[in-house]
């Protein structure tokens, strides 16, 4: 398939052939990410990085939306869901800041069980837990998650703590340089790295 105008440049720079047979194969691959999910998947492979260390996702979704547009590639349909700009709410805690602290050795406490969130209500607890006792605060993740609650079974049950596994990033140069992965190398093992 040639490369139209709209294919050609991104932010006024040229983009490579290898670069946009990056981008369709990420868009053709990874269908159940939203378009901003692909976008910033595809900054991340590319390099399209603020100076701040954030992908130019929106600028990037755009491009991809001329993309689709021109008949390069074929995005998801759009997602209804919040309005452009709104930001994700933490609920108002059920738990004080003043509750007792937990103690005891995991024997004391247990069988220590780890369970997988599912549904709303979970996610909603587990937002605001991280939101409330992580010190970056709670911040939307990208990619494909799974969501853990780690709970005590004695004296009662109660929640010790979150563990959020994620996807992991497409490019990140200390990383893949530590490991010892060039580009083709990364493409056939990155499936097998999450983020925690």
């Amino acid at each position: 398939m040639g490369a139209t105008n709209a294919a050609k440049v991104f932010l006024g720079n040229a983009v490579s052939a290898r670069d946009l047979a990056t981008t369709r194969e990420v868009v053709a691959t990874y269908r159940g990410l939203s378009r901003m999910e692909l976008a910033a998947t595809v900054c991340e492979l590319l390099g399209w990085i603020r100076e701040n260390g954030r992908p130019k996702a929106r600028e990037c979704r755009e491009w991809l939306e001329n993309l689709d547009a021109a008949g390069e590639l074929t995005l998801p349909q759009k997602r209804t869901g919040r309005p452009v700009g709104s930001k994700t709410s933490i609920p108002a805690e059920s738990q004080p800041a003043g509750a007792p602290q937990i103690t005891g050795s995991a024997g004391e406490l247990g069988p220590i069980r780890v369970e997988r969130i599912t549904d709303r209500a979970g996610r909603l607890r587990f937002r605001e837990l991280i939101g409330h006792y992580h010190y970056l605060g709670y911040r939307v993740p990208y990619g494909a998650q799974l969501r853990y609650l780690v709970l005590s079974s004695r004296p009662q049950r109660e929640e010790l703590g979150c563990l959020l596994f994620t996807s992991a990033a497409w490019r990140m140069a200390p990383r893949d340089q530590w490991i010892g992965w060039d580009d083709a190398t990364r493409e056939r093992h990155l499936v097998r790295v999450v983020c925690m």
